[in-house]
């Protein structure tokens, strides 16, 4: 019907049309912000710092024998840890060797502990893991619980050259199978771990 009244002006009617149905289409109606109810409070942000490290690995043979002992036996670490030592026993199966039981003594006193590995097949102990947090002369290096950072620094020749100690210091021996490390709290050791490497 339009074409034969309108008969060239058909395609600009059609185009008039899609686009005042696109402007309708896509236009929605504006709404007016809304004030927040809850205002989120206003955080300053630090400036941009270096990135502190928070674990100084170094090496020092300290990690092989940390302890003032001559040899690993549970005699001589009850010894070494002096009175008041509530030892506990453990059975544990052998990884090595086929129906063989071995033991893991645990010597505790106040906070710290240290824990042996006893092999039944031999008079020999090793040691397996221990966690020092109690002021004890028992470290072949003049190393105790509550020294400053300072202290230690001069205690590890390691540490000495070092402008900045962390919170947290680990130790390894040459090959990097034993460790020991030195954790602070407000300048303080607080702990020293000594994981050795154990089969």
């Amino acid at each position: 019907m339009f074409a034969s009244v309108l008969p060239g002006k058909s395609v600009y009617l059609v185009l008039i049309s899609i686009g005042i149905l696109t402007n309708v289409a896509c236009s929605e109606p504006r709404k007016e912000p809304v004030a927040n109810q809850n205002p989120v409070s206003k955080r300053t942000v630090a400036p941009a710092q270096k990135p502190v490290l928070d674990t100084l690995r170094v090496e020092d043979d300290f990690a092989n024998a940390p302890f003032r002992l001559d040899s690993v036996s549970f005699i001589e670490v009850q010894k070494l840890m002096g009175k008041n030592v509530q030892i506990t026993k453990k059975p544990t199966r052998n990884h090595f060797v086929p129906n063989q039981t071995d033991t893991l003594i645990t010597l505790r006193k106040n906070q710290s502990h240290i824990t042996l590995y006893a092999v039944s097949a031999e008079p020999k102990c090793f040691f397996k893991e221990a966690a020092i947090t109690d002021p004890m002369p028992i470290f072949q290096y003049p190393l105790k619980i509550g020294q400053h950072k300072a202290e230690v620094k001069q205690i590890f020749r390691s540490l000495k050259n070092q402008t900045y100690l962390p919170d947290k210091i680990e130790i390894v021996a040459g090959e990097g199978v034993d460790y020991v490390y030195l954790t602070f709290k407000n300048d303080v050791l607080q702990r020293i771990e000594y994981k050795p490497y154990l089969d």
